[in-house]
């Protein structure tokens, strides 16, 4: 088991405080660095970072959660509440509004027992389930708040880093969503703080008002996918954004990157690893809005990387990535199937799965023999793993 997140410390170089700039500046390097910056830690080829919530749920289910500031409600994906043998209510849904801006009706609703992994107290919460999900568990903004996890209990957050593309997703509650009060290129501004958000976004129209280039070449657009299957290509790429905390901002200033995004759902979404790696919600909390006032619709906004939209051809790690989407949205559609078609489905499945576990070994081996379909990206056991309820042994917790 993997340590509490170890946030990073002032001197390692990826935030330059003001005791690193006059370092730097006796160093000569100043000029390299002509303003305080922030840039993601640095990761080996084919790795990402993702946080999670070794969590239990009904004392014996074992599971990674995600704990989302921007999420309303806890949320749970109905294939995974369905194979863990939850009691499912239909007579309670809601409407929930997807990035694009569709509403999608959730299914029902769970209740079952919580607890944080290696703790003995229990709480009693209620997942709202959704069709279609990035995260099988989901923990909303009021339960972390409730349970201080985004402050006093980090140690609850882990870092992990997995091999392999990670969805680049945000979630988050619409005007109710955190917000945080500071100066952007110098202009007071009020930004969201995603902590379920794998990328920083910024709507075109806003970046426009603000008079931020967006670089619009090829190379810096991308396909995002909503959390309703739908997708909208990004008007390109903003860098070097300077973003202070604080109306009147203060010493430390960071330059960030987003991707814009026409009719975003916000002007402005900060990230997980930003959140994080400046421990945010800990160090900034004076600057922090938290309304929580009741609107008419709950706000769910999932916006992911298409991974079938490449730019350069698909490298192995977006394959892999590719075949974990295929295999979740398989195992939901042999799960609807009448229960005298299921086992012959996952027989079919289960070979689906062997034959290209054998052709990424092949092409992990150095093997030059092409992949016979495209359709059915395969993954090996030694690259990305499905995790049902446990870490997949490819993974590792980052100590430092």
């Amino acid at each position: 088991m993997g340590r509490g997140l170890n946030f990073l410390d002032a001197v390692d170089g990826r935030v330059i405080t003001p005791r690193k700039r006059l370092e730097l500046s006796k160093s000569s390097e100043i000029s390299k660095h002509p303003e305080p910056i922030y840039s993601p830690k640095s990761l080996a080829h084919g790795e990402s970072r993702v946080y999670e919530i070794p969590s239990v749920l009904a004392g014996n289910r074992f599971t990674e959660a995600l704990g989302d500031s921007g999420a309303r409600h806890n949320f749970m994906k109905e294939g995974f509440a369905k194979r863990s043998g939850f009691s499912i209510n239909r007579s309670v849904t809601i409407d929930v509004k997807v990035g694009s801006g569709k509403k999608v009706a959730t299914t029902g609703t769970i209740e079952t027992s919580y607890q944080f992994l290696g703790e003995s107290e229990k709480h009693r919460l209620v997942f709202h389930l959704l069709p279609t999900c990035v995260h099988d568990v989901i923990l909303g903004n009021p339960f972390l708040k409730f349970t201080k996890t985004l402050t006093r209990n980090l140690s609850r957050i882990k870092e992990k880093i997995v091999k392999g593309f990670v969805d680049r997703h945000f979630l988050y509650l619409g005007n109710s969503a955190p917000r945080f009060s500071g100066l952007l290129n110098g202009t007071p501004q009020e930004v969201l703080a995603d902590s379920g958000a794998k990328v920083m976004v910024m709507d075109e129209k806003h970046a426009q008002n603000l008079g931020i280039t967006i670089m619009r070449d090829k190379e810096y657009r991308t396909r995002l996918r909503f959390a309703d299957g739908s997708t909208a290509k990004t008007s390109g790429m903003a860098h070097g954004v300077e973003w202070q905390f604080g109306p009147g901002g203060i010493d430390q200033k960071y330059q960030l990157d987003f991707h814009v995004l026409k009719n975003a759902p916000a002007k402005v979404i900060l990230n997980d690893s930003f959140l994080f790696d400046t421990k945010a919600f800990l160090n900034y909390d004076c600057y922090l809005t938290d309304d929580e006032d009741e609107d008419e619709d709950a706000y769910f906004f999932v916006i992911n990387v298409d991974t079938r939209y490449q730019r350069n051809g698909p490298s192995s790690a977006n394959r892999a990535h590719t075949e974990l989407i295929r295999r979740a949205e398989e195992e939901d559609r042999i799960e609807n199937l009448p229960l005298d078609e299921q086992d012959d489905a996952w027989i079919l499945e289960r070979e689906r799965r062997t034959q290209w576990r054998r052709q990424q070994n092949l092409v992990q081996n150095g093997s030059t023999s092409p992949l016979h379909s495209s359709s059915n990206p395969a993954t090996s056991s030694q690259s990305i793993q499905m995790q049902q309820g446990a870490v997949a042994p490819n993974t590792r917790w980052r100590t430092r």
